[in-house]
């Protein structure tokens, strides 16, 4: 009998039945020979089967042996595992009342933290509120009718504002900002005075 197969993408043959074993056919491989209507896997077609019987059972052994090997391990790992997650359950437990203790300890700490932090801050003396110049700003500004002086008086505004919020170094900073404002306004004045006579006259 003349056999072909059919291995790598490639046809190969034809082979006899004796000479097939020396060649890398698998149970897999596609077979054909006269008598087969289409390829044919080695393993099911009739004229080859038999070169895969002996293969075939002890593939059927080594799959039977290595399931009870993985039931076995299996019971012995469960039985590990429960062993060790006793002590780690009591551990737990134990670890959980400590974290509750601590958590009361910082709770009652924070709340005395609280408590003194509050009473400092009322207990410090509040600095005094630095110069706003308001009286300056309305003053220049009637009397010179310079609209410039409307950013010292926004601006001393703001200090108070500031200094009420308790936001002391602001308030200090825009006070000076204030002063160099009025500065600005006073000599826009003198520079506008000669032109405001020259427009009288």
């Amino acid at each position: 009998m003349k056999i072909w197969i059919h291995l790598d993408g490639k046809q190969e043959g034809p082979y006899s039945l004796e000479e097939l074993p020396l060649s890398r056919m698998t149970a897999d491989t596609p077979v054909w020979y006269d008598g087969l209507v289409n390829w044919t896997k080695a393993g099911e077609a009739a004229a080859t089967a038999s070169l895969f019987a002996s293969t075939k059972q002890e593939t059927e052994v080594h799959e039977t042996i290595t399931e009870h090997v993985g039931d076995m391990e299996e019971k012995v790992t469960v039985d590990v595992v429960e062993n060790e997650e006793k002590p780690k359950q009591e551990g737990a437990l134990y670890d959980d009342q400590l974290r509750r203790i601590d958590k009361k300890s910082e709770f009652s700490e924070s709340s005395e933290h609280s408590q003194w932090s509050h009473w400092s801050r009322d207990s410090r003396e509040q600095p005094k509120c630095p110069p706003t110049y308001f009286a300056w700003s309305i003053i220049m500004t009637l009397l010179c009718c310079n609209p410039v002086g409307i950013v010292p008086i926004v601006t001393g505004f703001y200090t108070r504002q500031r200094w009420h919020n308790q936001n002391y170094e602001g308030a200090r900073r825009l006070s000076h900002t204030t002063e160099w404002w009025i500065m600005i306004t006073i000599v826009t004045c003198l520079m506008l005075a000669p032109l405001m006579m020259l427009v009288n006259s």
